[in-house]
């Protein structure tokens, strides 16, 4: 009886493509991670501006208004800051939400984090998100 040498590599080519396919989903997961972080989510139908920001003991405050600029309701808006010390380092996130904000209406949030004794360098805002009310 004559054994088949191609026997063995029919074997491994489901094995070699399961790889193939492993790593291609690795580094198209790398790349999509990259492009969020490096931009942010910001709901183009609000305005943001940051008042104010502050360490008080071992928690971090950012004040600020969010002003929604369409005739649409919302039962969720919230924003998330990353927070970064002085080696460009993220060292925690900032955040805060509202249950509800009326069309054309505004918002004083005040995002918080807790970092312990860590020195806040800068934080930048990394989402601005919005569920609107569907009745």
């Amino acid at each position: 009886m004559k054994k088949d040498k191609n026997n063995n590599s029919k074997k491994n080519i489901p094995i070699i493509y399961v790889v193939v396919v492993g790593i291609i989903l690795a580094i198209i997961g790398f790349i999509i991670g990259i492009h969020s972080y490096n931009n942010p989510m910001i709901d183009e139908r609000f305005s943001y501006k940051v008042n104010s920001e502050q360490k008080i003991d071992d928690s971090y405050y950012i004040e600020g208004v969010i002003k929604s600029n369409t005739l649409k309701e919302f039962n969720v808006v919230s924003v998330e800051f990353y927070c970064y010390d002085k080696n460009n380092n993220i060292i925690g996130i900032a955040s805060d939400q509202v249950t509800h904000l009326e069309p054309e209406g505004t918002w004083n949030f005040k995002a918080t984090g807790s970092f312990g004794k860590e020195d806040v360098k800068h934080c930048d805002l990394v989402e601005l998100f919005a569920g609107e009310n569907n009745y």
